[in-house]
């Protein structure tokens, strides 16, 4: 539980980082290890509300703590941010190829604007707060040792009554 709330702080924490130019990803939570990387021919894409999001700016980073997941952020010319990060709670091996789901999974998503206000969320629920938003992220191929990942996904994000539906969603990312 205690990692599903780091997930989505570090996320939180990232996009409150929007006034800033840069692609670096922040340090990982609880001082673990993690590859980062930008500009490395990384693409994220996606349809976000019926319009198009394929920004040049991805970052991605695989947290190599004890539950590892990976991170994809990717952020627009005014500084909005789309981004999500997946992992399998419990299990100290490397992500293998398949479905994480919001809830089941600790998989979450974010849409950002700049400064932080508004966040539309898809998070699984932490303690007695209830999960919000839904959808999943499909893991198509990963290589630890390549430091590579490809797959689709598609989430409903949430803002109390607001939502933004994301949808053809497609990423092939390096680290």
């Amino acid at each position: 539980m205690r990692y599903r709330i780091l997930v989505v702080v570090f996320i939180l924490a990232a996009a409150a980082c929007g006034g800033s130019s840069s692609t670096t990803s922040p340090s990982p939570p609880n001082g673990g290890g993690s590859s980062s990387s930008s500009g490395n021919g990384s693409t994220l894409t996606a349809v976000i509300d019926g319009a198009t999001w394929n920004q040049p700016n991805v970052t991605a980073r695989y947290s190599l703590t004890n539950y590892k997941y990976l991170e994809v952020d990717s952020v627009d010319g005014s500084y909005n941010l789309f981004g999500f990060a997946f992992g399998k709670f419990g299990d100290t091996g490397d992500l293998t190829t398949g479905t994480y789901e919001i809830g089941p999974t600790n998989t979450n998503a974010n849409f950002v604007t700049v400064g932080g206000t508004p966040t539309w969320t898809a998070s699984p629920g932490v303690g007695t707060l209830p999960g919000k938003g839904s959808g999943r992220v499909v893991l198509t191929s990963f290589s630890a040792t390549a430091k590579t990942a490809s797959g689709t996904f598609s989430f409903t994000l949430v803002n109390g009554s607001s939502m933004k539906t994301v949808t053809n969603g497609t990423f092939s990312v390096k680290w």
